[in-house]
């Protein structure tokens, strides 16, 4: 679909080329008129700015010169009055963000500027509107990664003064937030740049060092893909150590964005443990990650000085991409069969109370022979996964005595394949 959609964009620009005047016309037209987008002009121009021929990017380059004011009118009335501009501009957003990349100087200034106020601005509302200016960033980090690298350093620009002030570093931010919708296929690349930004916002108002803590102590920076009060509670009780907790381990990398929809799921899953269990998120991006990160808490949680409150994770739930054999967690790293069946993955469940359920939510999983019949067989623990391409909709877990005996999720169009050992 994509690839139909460039060769019609590659046509209009050939009639464009040779028509040069009749381009002139209809871009200072869009610009005129109230509805920019209504004219493809822009589009075109942007897409030979980024993969044209060396003449296209040369003429594009001009000519998008010559009509930045009527862009940046667009541009400037998505800021203030995005209600407005949404409706009649329904792509201004990506008139903003074309504008940080391809703008002059002093334009580029004063957009970076707008933007910077905004994000460091008033209390952010509750729910991040598809409306709000700063997803003009999610279209700029769609140019600067996918097809212009040294953008990327305006990127890092604009958010840097604010991450910094929450303790995090902006370049190490970016390179995990694109890789959520990296690969959206016919849909578009769309990186979580704003919601991210939104979401530390909402946990700085209420504790200035809380995106601080839950990177340092475990490893998120996928601060969108779960609720303000899931993250609050995690840094509020991070050092409780007198309930079991369940460990969900998230994977850094998302090709389709589907795990920042989860945020509700697992909300309700802690609320439902409140006062009896802990939930303790933690993201891997590589196996290191995973050897490191139980390393950690072991060491924090089931301390020998705690006494009786010492604690082994109480349950694992392992969430990402997969497939029958392999669940993906980095840009090149994976979990797959022959991880499960290595000395050193089996000294790693030591961490984990002998007892303790698993969980893995990743597509087709709980295949006949595939990834949680391997755990369950070759790891000799208690593990549950889905039978086909999923998403967990639901997820209740079962405490007695002070510890997890069960964790029961419910799956999207797929089975929770409990136990296959005396047929597999």
């Amino acid at each position: 679909m994509r690839s139909a959609y460039r060769v019609i964009q590659h046509k209009l620009w050939g009639f464009f080329e040779k028509n040069e005047m009749a381009f002139d016309d209809n871009l200072e037209r869009a610009g005129k008129t109230k509805n920019a987008f209504g004219d493809p002009n822009h589009e075109i121009l942007i897409d030979m700015v980024l993969y044209g021929t060396s003449s296209q990017k040369e003429l594009a380059r001009r000519l998008f010169k010559n009509y930045e004011d009527a862009y940046a009118q667009v541009a400037q009335r998505c800021l203030e009055e995005p209600e407005i501009s949404y409706t009649d501009d329904r792509q201004s957003r990506r008139y903003l963000a074309s504008l940080l990349a391809f703008g002059s100087e002093p334009t580029i200034q004063k957009f970076q500027n707008e933007l910077q106020r905004r994000i460091s601005g008033d209390d952010p509302q509750p729910d991040l509107k598809r409306i709000d200016p700063l997803h003009a960033l999610d279209y700029f980090a769609d140019i600067a990664v996918r097809y212009d690298p040294e953008q990327t350093k305006k990127l890092v620009a604009i958010i840097e003064p604010f991450l910094t002030e929450q303790g995090l570093d902006a370049n190490e931010c970016v390179k995990a937030w694109v890789r959520s919708c990296w690969n959206h296929s016919d849909e578009g690349y769309e990186p979580k740049i704003a919601v991210n930004l939104h979401r530390i916002k909402q946990i700085a108002a209420q504790d200035a060092t809380a995106a601080k803590t839950l990177h340092s102590d475990f490893n998120i920076l996928n601060f969108g893909r779960y609720e303000a009060v899931t993250l609050l509670a995690q840094v509020r009780e991070r050092d409780t150590t007198i309930l079991p907790y369940v460990t969900l381990f998230a994977a850094r990398d998302d090709h389709s964005g589907v795990f920042y929809h989860d945020g509700e799921v697992l909300e309700k899953f802690r609320k439902s443990m409140e006062g009896r269990a802990n939930l303790r998120i933690v993201e891997i991006g590589s196996l290191g990650n995973v050897a490191r990160l139980l390393i950690t808490l072991d060491r924090k949680y089931n301390d020998p000085a705690l006494g009786s409150s010492a604690r082994k994770i109480g349950g694992g739930i392992w969430m990402g991409h997969g497939s029958k054999d392999s669940l993906a967690i980095g840009p090149n790293d994976e979990i797959n069969i022959a991880d499960l069946q290595r000395e050193r993955t089996k000294r790693g469940m030591s961490f984990f109370e002998d007892d303790a359920p698993h969980v893995i939510v990743a597509c087709h999983a709980g295949e006949e022979g595939g990834l949680r019949d391997h755990a369950q067989h070759d790891l000799g623990i208690s593990a549950i996964g889905p039978d086909d391409a999923t998403r967990l909709i639901d997820l209740e877990a079962v405490i007695e005595e002070g510890r997890i005996k069960a964790m029961n999720p419910t799956f999207r169009n797929a089975s929770a394949i409990t136990d296959r050992l005396k047929s597999w």
